[in-house]
């Protein structure tokens, strides 16, 4: 998302890696330790499919439901990175308060309410 950024922004290539590897090394807005939330959700689908496997007495489609609760995930993500990356860069000044919580409320609530749903979703269709 960061690239992206700065790629639509009309910044060169070259530059915006740069900015990239500049990003790594500062302590705030870290892109490492930004990603760092974004695995939460997807540890919990991982954990809900095998509570799944284990439960049901006739196993579900698991591909369809991984990809139910990936897509949200993946989409929630992606929603939440914009809503932050376009105000902080290029000029790599962070916003004030509230910004910046788009980067660990989307991926500690949304993005798992959004997996559940797609997990429910995927499970009923597939049961047709």
């Amino acid at each position: 998302m960061f690239i992206g950024v700065l790629l639509a922004d009309g910044v060169a290539g070259r530059e915006a890696l740069t900015m990239l590897v500049a990003q790594y090394r500062v302590e705030r807005p870290n892109l490492l330790v930004g990603a760092i939330p974004g695995l939460i959700p997807v540890a919990l689908l991982a954990v809900t499919l095998v509570v799944l496997r284990r439960l049901a007495a006739r196993p579900p489609p698991m591909t369809a439901i991984a990809w139910g609760g990936l897509l949200p995930i993946i989409a929630m993500l992606v929603w939440g990175h914009l809503q932050y990356w376009p105000l902080y860069l290029p000029e790599r000044v962070a916003p004030g308060f509230p910004h910046g919580l788009e980067l660990v409320i989307v991926p500690v609530v949304f993005a798992p309410v959004a997996m559940i749903v797609g997990v429910i979703a995927a499970w009923l269709m597939a049961r047709r």
